[in-house]
């Protein structure tokens, strides 16, 4: 993101003015306009001593997800290609490793949480990879032990 910006002129129903400005500055804060929560994107990061979201996260996930996730957490930083992932873990393509992570959005933002791991996008016809970060592979780790797998 820059630090330039340009001038936009919206027209707003003048009943509805008092609500353009709530939405904007939640959007302009990084949370979802629509609540005022923040989103995967602006939310908390991990750290040491969050065990317990890390547990409670970990057990709203899909089952897919989270074997995802552990098998991520189990390489700690290194990163994994989208086919590799879903060859591990028994989903259709990097298509279904994507569409398998919408319960780790959801569970994100229900916890005002930033994702656990990290994306880079391939390029062409290259998958993308993931990675999850080594203190956050661990926390991971402890939460699929906590919950029980």
């Amino acid at each position: 993101m820059t630090n330039e910006y340009t001038e936009v002129k919206v027209a707003v129903p003048v009943g509805r003015v008092a609500e353009f400005y709530r939405m904007l500055g939640s959007w302009l804060e990084g949370a979802d306009p629509a609540t005022g929560d923040k989103t995967w994107r602006t939310g908390a990061v991990w750290g040491p001593d969050d065990v317990a979201d890390a547990t409670a996260f970990y057990a709203s996930i899909s089952p897919t997800a989270r074997r995802i996730l552990s098998a991520w957490a189990s390489r700690s930083g290194q990163w994994l290609d989208a086919v590799r992932t879903a060859e591990e873990v028994g989903v259709n393509g990097p298509k279904g490793v994507a569409g398998s992570l919408s319960s780790v959005g959801k569970a994100a933002n229900r916890m005002s949480r930033a994702l656990p791991f990290e994306h880079e996008a391939g390029e062409g016809d290259t998958p993308g990879r993931y990675r999850m970060a080594p203190l956050v592979a661990e926390l991971f780790r402890n939460a699929a032990k906590e919950a029980g797998r």
